[in-house]
């Protein structure tokens, strides 16, 4: 797979944190998909895995085209999708499965599926006055690690040298966190069906985790209740991007919730847009360790390819 080597310049940046990663809201990372989507996150680091789409007629199954996430699993009451199988623009549906079909192609570079995956390592930013009273992160302590994967596919342009017509299928996100962990509970919290509820001032002996900032017999603390409350409502603009995903894209999945137990949530798109001469990359550079790429809005990417990451404890 491939480590980008540029900081992502995302629109609607919040800041930069104290490593100098630039933050972002989760609603923004993820098409407004995942809740709470003012919860502010920094990019830690961006992965782009590339591997070739096995083909039908050489394995004797594996993938279908149609309607499909990519084996994610949207949670505990969503929809899980058949292994192997991914979405495709409509326009390129017939291309796609012929290409799937035919296990003649396997050296014609003009006709190879690759997967063009989007994986991002971000970290849920511990609390500050600047995200305001009612954020989401009033019960982050420390930064939690977090993986957000959008899956994607990649065919060479017939037309045009060097360029890859790119689409996305769907997304999960899942915490990067050890289970037995301090971190996947309060992970667990911020995303199980609620919102958790901000710092509470109490006087006397609370219930709960609490901090005293007082002396004396009538001290006071700080306390966080671990009662969850029915989730926040979406903005009327996250209502918006929601209904026209759903509308547009045939969005599915973003409101199934969380796996209680994996902590993992997802979504699909059975109509993504994408294709030729609609998205893409060119590629301006390419040897075994670097790739330089220009997208269709012109940002430049570079990229060096790395091995698996370690250090990220998610749990098979």
């Amino acid at each position: 797979q491939w480590f980008t080597l540029t900081k992502p310049t995302y629109p609607d940046c919040l800041g930069f944190n104290d490593d100098g990663d630039p933050m972002y809201s989760l609603g923004r990372m993820s098409f407004e998909m995942f809740r709470p989507g003012d919860l502010v996150l920094s990019i830690d680091a961006v992965f782009n895995p590339v591997d070739l789409v096995e083909r039908r007629g050489s394995s004797g199954g594996g993938n279908s085209v149609g309607n499909g996430g990519s084996s994610n699993n949207s949670g505990s009451g969503g929809t899980k999708k058949k292994e192997g199988s991914f979405s495709v623009p409509k326009t390129m549906q017939e291309e796609v499965s012929r290409i799937l079909e035919d296990a003649n192609t396997e050296s014609d570079e003009k006709h190879v599926l690759r997967t063009y995956h989007i994986v991002t390592a971000f970290l849920i930013e511990p609390y500050s006055p600047s995200f305001g009273p009612n954020s989401p992160n009033s019960i982050v302590q420390s930064p939690i690690r977090g993986i957000m994967t959008v899956y994607g596919y990649a065919l060479p342009d017939p037309n045009t040298p060097d360029r890859l017509s790119v689409w996305f299928s769907g997304g999960k996100m899942e915490c990067g966190e050890c289970r037995k962990s301090h971190k996947f509970q309060v992970w667990k919290r911020i995303f199980g069906d609620a919102v958790p509820t901000s710092p509470v001032v109490t006087a006397g002996k609370t219930t709960g985790a609490a901090a005293a900032v007082g002396g004396g017999g009538g001290r006071m603390e700080i306390a966080t209740t671990k009662k969850r409350i029915p989730r926040r409502r979406r903005t009327f603009r996250e209502g918006v991007v929601v209904i026209a995903a759903k509308l547009l894209l045939g969005a599915e999945g973003y409101d199934d919730g969380m796996d209680e137990e994996t902590g993992t949530m997802g979504y699909s798109f059975s109509k993504p847009v994408g294709g030729h001469g609609k998205t893409y990359v060119d590629i301006l550079h390419l040897d075994e360790q670097t790739r330089v790429m220009r997208g269709h809005a012109g940002t430049l990417y570079v990229f060096n390819r790395v091995g698996r990451r370690k250090g990220m404890c998610i749990d098979e």
